[in-house]
């Protein structure tokens, strides 16, 4: 596929920032598979294919991103120690990429006291420091901020960073260059660094393509939520820019579409997707978004990290509600 540019780009990010990122990341992720759903194609009457990034390392995207960034690192910003903040997907990828350069020692994540056990769990198993903040996600980037400025620490931001969007956008590389005839891609939209790359990526390889941002509308301010992994308050400066070019439109859904799309999911294809990876699915669900039939419709899944205890009660909470 030839690659294309738009006439002018001041973006601090563009396509070749991508290819260079996929180079990095050769040997380290996983290129995760495309599934096609006949049974969600028939339901829905779509030809609808399942990007698989909940069964990439670490359950998620992030690592993408994280690992192009502290790559693109010098050598004097590692060893200053890298500092984070996630609600856990994030976290989880920062501390991979950390042990990757023998750097896990020297790297704190700071997470919202709210992140889910299992994430947090898991982000240890790396061997970095977490700090527990209590509040949202947004109060713990504030910490981790105050943290990194204090002791000279290298932040690693989780959307707003160029070199983090050129992680996230090899999805889009890989969807276009192993489905090409993809009509539409349905992205879940957080703090916005994937659906940035993957909508920079797509429109360079075939620009009629069509990105389509889906949003959780949060049931609760505060607490626990089914899609932890893309609350934030709104999306990144940087990333925002993109999305205004490239992206078609941004859509929402509430969090019992999600928790259905997560239950849907399990049922009609056997795959574990946390409640922000199953929003793409929910905005089909609910209508949020149609299309015509046939239509070519790729759905990132972009996360994996779901407490099967957590799944398990959503289960029974719909069987006693049918």
């Amino acid at each position: 596929m030839e690659k294309t540019e738009p006439a002018t780009n001041t973006l601090p990010i563009a396509a070749d920032d991508i290819f260079l990122a996929a180079e990095r990341l050769e040997g380290v992720i996983y290129r995760t598979p495309l599934l096609k759903s006949e049974s969600l194609s028939k339901l829905y009457d779509l030809n609808v294919t399942l990007k698989l990034e909940n069964t990439q390392k670490t359950g998620s995207f992030k690592l993408r991103g994280a690992y192009n960034t502290i790559a693109s690192l010098s050598s004097a910003e590692r060893e200053r120690g890298l500092i984070a903040a996630s609600s856990g997907n994030h976290a989880q990828g920062v501390a991979y990429a950390a042990q990757m350069f023998g750097l896990q020692g020297r790297t704190t994540i700071y997470m919202p006291r709210s992140a889910p056990q299992t994430k947090r769990e898991n982000t240890l198993r790396y061997g970095v420091n977490i700090e527990l903040v209590d509040g949202t996600y947004d109060d713990a980037a504030r910490a981790a901020h105050a943290a990194a400025a204090a002791s000279g620490a290298t932040y690693i931001e989780p959307y707003n960073d160029p070199r983090i969007i050129a992680g996230q956008g090899t999805i889009g590389l890989e969807i276009m260059q192993d489905a090409p005839q993809t009509d539409v891609i349905l992205v879940p939209v957080g703090g916005g660094g994937l659906i940035a790359g993957i909508a920079l990526a797509a429109h360079t390889l075939r620009p009629r393509v069509r990105v389509i941002g889906v949003q959780a509308h949060y049931a609760r301010p505060t607490g626990p939520t089914i899609a932890d992994g893309i609350r934030v308050a709104q999306p990144g400066d940087l990333p925002t820019q993109i999305i205004e070019r490239y992206v078609e439109q941004l859509v929402h859904v509430d969090e019992a579409a999600a928790a259905e799309a997560v239950l849907a999911l399990a049922n009609y294809t056997r795959l574990l997707v946390e409640g922000s990876g199953a929003v793409g699915l929910a905005a089909i669900m609910t209508g949020a978004v149609a299309f015509a039939p046939a239509t070519n419709v790729v759905i990132v899944l972009s996360g994996g990290n779901i407490d099967l205890t957590q799944l398990g009660a959503l289960a029974a909470q719909k069987q006693m509600s049918s």
